[in-house]
C-alpha cells in the first residue's frame, strides 16, 4: 500500500502536512473528512481559500516511500505453515509460500487470514497458520506477540463470522447509510447550509 503525504489548507494557508491519518488526528477529523479535502484539491475550482482541500506533497511523498522501503528491508518475517484443505504442503514466509505455489504474494496473505479462523471454518479451506518456532529460529530477535488490538480484532471476527448472511447485510447496509448522511452533512457545512 502507497502511503501518501499531503498539505491541508483551510482559508488559503497551509495547516497542516502529513498522511490522511496524521492530518485527520491533527484537525480531530475522520479519514472520509480528508479524503473529500483531498478531492477538493484535485479539483481547481475548489482549490481555493473558500474551500478545506489538501494537495499532493510529492517531495515528502517521495522521501515516505523511501524510508518505508529501507525500513521493510529490516523487518523480519513471519513463517508460516501452509495447509490445503487440512493437509501439510509446505513451510515459509509469505514470499517463500507465493514463490512454491506460483501465485501472488496477495494470496497468501489472504489464506492467512483464513488461518485465523477457528479450526472447522479453516479445515476444508487453504490457509496458513503462523509457526512461532520457525519464526523464532529464522528471525531470532523477532517475537511476535498478540497486541490488545489484534485481539480485539479476533474477538470481532469470531462475532462477525456467528452473524447469519442477512445480519451482515443489515450491519452493512446501516454503515453505507451512516456514510452517506456524513458526507451530506460535511458537504453542507463545506458550503455554509
Amino acid at each position: 500500500m502507497v502511503v501518501k503525504v499531503f498539505d491541508a489548507y483551510i482559508e488559503g494557508e497551509k495547516q497542516a502536512t502529513g498522511t490522511i491519518d496524521e492530518i485527520a488526528n491533527y484537525f480531530d477529523l475522520s479519514r472520509n473528512s480528508i479524503s473529500l479535502w483531498i478531492k477538493n484539491g484535485k479539483d481547481p475550482k475548489k482549490t481555493n481559500s473558500n474551500y478545506k482541500h489538501a494537495v499532493l506533497n510529492k517531495e515528502k511523498t517521495k522521501e515516505l516511500m523511501e524510508q518505508k522501503k529501507k525500513e521493510g528491508r529490516k523487518l523480519p518475517a513471519s513463517v508460516y505453515d501452509y495447509y490445503d484443505k487440512g493437509e501439510f504442503i509446505i513451510t515459509g514466509t509469505a514470499r517463500e509460500i507465493s514463490q512454491f505455489l506460483n501465485i501472488d504474494k496477495n494470496h497468501v496473505y489472504s489464506y492467512i487470514q483464513v488461518g485465523k479462523h477457528a479450526f472447522d471454518y479453516r479445515k476444508k479451506r487453504k490457509h496458513a497458520i503462523l509457526n512461532e518456532a520457525e519464526t523464532k529460529k529464522r528471525f531470532p530477535n523477532f517475537s511476535p506477540s498478540t497486541t490488545e488490538e489484534e485481539l480485539k480484532d479476533k474477538e470481532f471476527l469470531g462475532y462477525y463470522n456467528s452473524l447469519t448472511p442477512e445480519q451482515k447485510a443489515e450491519r452493512r447496509y446501516k454503515r453505507n447509510l451512516k456514510m452517506k448522511m456524513m458526507i451530506e452533512n460535511m458537504q453542507k457545512e463545506e458550503l455554509g447550509l
